[in-house]
């Protein structure tokens, strides 16, 4: 369905918003911690299939050899994996980047990305007949259009591999159910094959669509969905602001001063239960989700990051295990947070594409 085609640009995942501090702008074992230095020396390691530095080998070692016992699946249980004096944050976000590479079917989806990514570091893939890719952006992203939210770097480079993309223009500060509603109505007038990609609120806007239409007949034109950072289960910052007087009317005045809609903030309130999911079963997800060591983390997440630490790995905006969808795709990266500011070149991303493309035609 491919073929190669015109020299790779540097480029990287949009910058992703979404709380008005971040968009508007506005405890460790002995054992198990890593200074905040980076080693010089880092190779690459088949097991991890990432460079991976002498000091982070040695720290994976340490955690795998002390969480014999913990599975994948134990991240999506509130409260069993939750840092405190004997278990670091670290130690959690190192353990649930090894564990999401573990399994046969997510280590092979890596390998392939892999293998992909290296074919397209001189000349991207040129896709033939491909699906529409529909892009749900992020919070703000009309006010904010160079924080990346829009998915313009996303969509160029969908562009640059020859597929057709477009916008699906929910509301900016819409609330998840309202935003559901335009994409739902946006896919019901297309008769053509759809890939959906996301960030950030858009994963949120996206998963609720599943819901509201999931069963209808024009769904099945959606053959993929690429949710990168996608606040799946809301954020526990806006619960956190919400429980607390004085924030809770600062972002009030500032969402009433700008115009924006308050219950598109409170739509993205953490609950205590996971969402109900209804995606078919011929829908190929991918999750892209950020779980970064403390030491790889943004100054511009970096206080979100540590309120949200207490709670376990994240990504300075949402909760690691809450940005991805259960018996999916998932590729997790310990090096970057909700921004995806590294490590994350335009062939990584060209892969992606590649892979939920094929076999679509």
């Amino acid at each position: 369905m491919f073929d190669h085609h015109r020299a790779v640009k540097s480029a990287w995942l949009p910058r992703l918003l979404l709380l008005p501090g971040a968009l508007l702008w506005g405890c460790l074992a002995p054992a198990l911690k890593l200074e905040p230095g980076r080693a010089a020396h880092c190779r690459y390691l088949d097991l991890y299939l990432e460079q991976v530095c002498d000091d982070e080998h040695s720290f994976f070692q340490k955690v795998k050899d002390q969480y014999k016992h913990v599975e994948w699946s134990d991240f999506l249980k509130d409260g069993v994996l939750r840092p405190d004096k004997e278990h670091s944050v670290d130690a959690l976000s190192a353990l649930f980047f090894l564990r999401s590479v573990e399994s046969p079917q997510q280590r092979n989806f890596r390998k392939q990305i892999r293998e992909y990514e290296q074919n397209f570091q001189a000349a991207l893939p040129l896709v033939q007949d491909g699906p529409l890719l529909a892009f749900v952006p992020g919070m703000f992203y009309r006010d904010n259009p160079h924080s990346g939210a829009d998915g313009r770097t996303l969509r160029n480079l969908a562009q640059e591999m020859g597929l057709r993309e477009t916008l699906i223009a929910v509301e900016q500060t819409g609330s998840v159910e309202q935003n559901a509603t335009i994409i739902c109505d946006f896919l019901a007038d297309r008769q053509e094959k759809v890939i959906l990609a996301s960030v950030s609120k858009g994963g949120a806007d996206v998963q609720a669509a599943w819901s509201l239409c999931g069963n209808k007949p024009f769904m099945k034109n959606v053959v993929a969905w690429l949710n990168v950072g996608g606040l799946l289960r809301g954020t526990q910052l806006v619960n956190y602001h919400e429980d607390r007087l004085l924030s809770r009317w600062l972002t009030r005045l500032e969402f009433y001063r700008s115009g924006y809609d308050y219950a598109g903030f409170l739509s993205l309130r953490r609950p205590p239960t996971p969402p109900q999911r209804k995606i078919p079963a011929h829908v190929r997800v991918i999750s892209v989700v950020a779980a970064p060591l403390e030491r790889y983390v943004s100054a511009r997440s970096r206080a979100y990051y540590r309120i949200l630490k207490d709670y376990g790995p994240n990504d300075g905006l949402t909760l690691a295990a809450d940005a991805m969808v259960p018996g999916a795709l998932t590729y997790v990266s310990y090096r970057n947070d909700h921004y995806f500011g590294l490590d994350m070149p335009a062939a990584r991303i060209a892969a992606m594409l590649a892979y939920l493309v094929q076999d679509t035609g």
